[in-house]
C-alpha cells in the first residue's frame, strides 16, 4: 500500500513538473532506500530515492545513472502531496571530484571544517532525537548474524578479533567522555556538494544527537582511505613502503587531516576544544575505519587488497598516532 500511494505522489509531482509521457518504475531497495526509475521516451533515465524511515526525505536526480549530480530535495506534505524543498542546480560532490582529482578532494576535504564546527556548535535541544549509528558489536558475533554474513565479511570479523582492534577501540571509546552534539551521521563523500568552493551537505536522514566524533571521523577517515585506495602495494604488505608508494603523496594526506583539526579547533565551541584530544580523534576515525570497511564487505565474496591494507594501516595509527596527527596541534588549542 505505502509503495501504491508513493507512486500515486511520485506520478503527480512528475505531471506538475510538466512531465507528461513517462514510465515510473519500481527499480529496487538499496540499504536504507527504496529506488524508483522514471522514463519518458527516449531521453535518460531519471531516479527518485525514498528513505524509508524518514518518509518525508526524497530525492529526485536528473542526471541518473550518475545520481550524484543535481539532485531535488522533496517533502510529503499531510495530503501526501510531494512539494520541492531545495533544488541543487549547481556544484559537484565531493564524490565525483575525488574520480578527477584526489589532490584536489583532499584540500576541500580539509575546508569543510568551518561548516562542521558550525553544525556543531548549535545548540542542543532535549527533545531531538538521537542519530542513527551503525555501531555492530562483534566481540563476540552473534552466530545468527554470522550464518548469514558474506564471505569477505567473516573474513574482516575474524581478523579484527584475532588482532585485537577491535575489542581494543571499543575498551578505549567506552572509556572516553562522549562529546554530545547535533550531527549530520553520515558525511560520505556524496554527500558533501561544493557550489563555488562551498559546501552543502546532503541527506540528513541519520542526523540527530550524537558523539561529534562520528563526523569528524567520516572526514578524516574518508581522507585516510583517498590515499589507500591509491596505493601500490603489489611489492608487499609492509606499510613502512607506503609512504612514497602511493597516487596521492602522503605529505598532502598528513597536511590536509591537520589542517582540517586546526581549522575545525579555530571554529569550535571552547568546551568541545578542551575535551578533543588526539587519543579521542585516532579512536573514533579507526572505529570509522572498520565501520567503512565493515559496510563493503558485507556486500563482497572476499576482501581486497586496499581493503587489507586498510586493516595494516590501522594498526600502525593505533600505535604511533603523530605519525598522520601532529599532537602539538592540540598544545596550542588548549
Amino acid at each position: 500500500m505505502n509503495n501504491i500511494r508513493s507512486k500515486n505522489s511520485f506520478c503527480k509531482y512528475l505531471k506538475l513538473r510538466g512531465y507528461s509521457n513517462f514510465e515510473l518504475t519500481e527499480h529496487n531497495q538499496s540499504g536504507r532506500n527504496k529506488l524508483y526509475i522514471v522514463k519518458e521516451d527516449n531521453s535518460q533515465p531519471w531516479l527518485l530515492k525514498k528513505h524509508l524511515h524518514t518518509p518525508f526525505e526524497i530525492w529526485f536526480y536528473e542526471s541518473y545513472p550518475n545520481y550524484f549530480q543535481k539532485p531535488e530535495m522533496l517533502m510529503v506534505d499531510k495530503k501526501n502531496n510531494l512539494i520541492g524543498l531545495k533544488y541543487y542546480t549547481e556544484g559537484h560532490t565531493l564524490f565525483e571530484i575525488n574520480v578527477q582529482s584526489q589532490e584536489r578532494c583532499l584540500r576541500l576535504l580539509s575546508s569543510t571544517a568551518v561548516d562542521l564546527a558550525a553544525l556543531h556548535n548549535l545548540p542542543v535541544y532535549k527533545d531531538k532525537h538521537n542519530a542513527q549509528l551503525f555501531l555492530p558489536d562483534i566481540d563476540p558475533v552473534h552466530i545468527e548474524f554470522w550464518q548469514s554474513a558474506s564471505p569477505a565479511l567473516k573474513r574482516l570479523i575474524y581478523l579484527l578479533q584475532n588482532q585485537g582492534i577491535s575489542s581494543n577501540i571499543k575498551t578505549i571509546i567506552r572509556n572516553q567522555k562522549p562529546i554530545q552534539g547535533l550531527i549530520h551521521g553520515d558525511l560520505k563523500l556524496d554527500n558533501i556538494l561544493v557550489v563555488n568552493e562551498s559546501f552543502i551537505f546532503l541527506d540528513w536522514e541519520l542526523s540527530g544527537i550524537g558523539d561529534l566524533s562520528w563526523d569528524i571521523a567520516s572526514i578524516i577517515g574518508s581522507m585516510v582511505i583517498i590515499w589507500l585506495d591509491n596505493l601500490d602495494i603489489d611489492d608487499g604488505d609492509d606499510p613502512s613502503l607506503w609512504e612514497n608508494k602511493s597516487g596521492v603523496r602522503f605529505e598532502l594526506l598528513n597536511e590536509s587531516v591537520n589542517s582540517f583539526i586546526t581549522i575545525y579547533l579555530d571554529n569550535i565551541n571552547s568546551p568541545v576544544r578542551q575535551q578533543l584530544t588526539i587519543d579521542y580523534l585516532v579512536s573514533h576515525t579507526i572505529h570509522w575505519l572498520i565501520m567503512r570497511t565493515w559496510a563493503e564487505a558485507s556486500q563482497s565474496t572476499e576482501l581486497n587488497r586496499q581493503q587489507l591494507a586498510r586493516l595494516l594501516f590501522i594498526a600502525g595509527f593505533l600505535e604511533n598516532p603523530s605519525l598522520l596527527i601532529n599532537p602539538y596541534i592540540f598544545n596550542s588549542h588548549a
